[in-house]
């Protein structure tokens, strides 16, 4: 039986605002979430916009317990509080990762490749394999218009 997903702090605001923010992603975090949904990452499944003890994650993938965030420039005004969350996150014994907007926008095979050893990493301490069935063979990312270029001849 898998482990419960952590609840923490998840009030009925918390539930809204992550709603809503599914609805207002930046233009980087739904490039990566194009990359990421449907197991597109090895087969791992991620939830986006997902509320852990109070915070709001950009992406949470609860077999390997990873919280992937993307961080715009509101993010060099509240280092502080990034911490603090940070440390609030490793107590629940998460493992964090950050990319910037620009990071995402410009260099996604790079962000893949480094998510996808994080995932290989974590499966293995873990000793959890992701659903086969679902893993996709392509390491190619999905372009920000959302058109794999070898659909666009078809």
């Amino acid at each position: 039986m898998s482990e419960p997903l952590i609840q923490g702090n998840r009030s009925p605001q918390k539930i809204r605002r992550a709603k809503e923010l599914r609805q207002q992603q930046t233009v980087s975090e739904q490039y990566l979430w194009q990359n990421l949904r449907n197991n597109h990452l090895d087969g791992f499944h991620f939830r986006r916009q997902h509320v852990i003890d109070g915070f709001i994650v950009d992406f949470y993938c609860h077999q390997l317990r990873l919280v992937v965030e993307v961080d715009g420039p509101v993010h060099q005004y509240q280092q502080e509080y990034d911490r603090e969350r940070a440390h609030i996150l490793h107590q629940h014994e998460l493992h964090l990762i950050r990319f910037t907007d620009a990071e995402v926008m410009e260099e996604m095979e790079t962000v893949l490749r480094k998510l996808r050893i994080t995932c290989q990493k974590l499966s293995e301490q873990m000793a959890i394999s992701p659903l086969e069935s679902n893993a996709k063979d392509s390491f190619d990312s999905i372009p920000p218009d959302g058109v794999r270029r070898d659909e666009e001849n078809k």
